[in-house]
């Protein structure tokens, strides 16, 4: 699965074994992390650094 952080103020974040996409503290979605296969991140978007960890120790997830 892709994700795609298009717009100013949406946030991506890891809780336990989920990402969760969130925009103005409403969640948008949640993918379990064995799904994600590629995260694009546009200008304004914001990725916590336990997600950033995560996704670079992560060897399937493109950059």
């Amino acid at each position: 699965m892709n994700i795609y952080l298009t717009e100013p103020g949406m946030i991506l974040k890891k809780d336990g074994g989920k990402y969760i996409i969130e925009k103005d503290d409403i969640v948008i979605k949640e993918v379990p992390l064995e799904l994600i296969e590629n995260v694009n991140i546009y200008s304004g978007a914001t990725v916590t650094s336990k997600c950033i960890q995560n996704l670079i120790e992560k060897p399937s997830v493109l950059y």
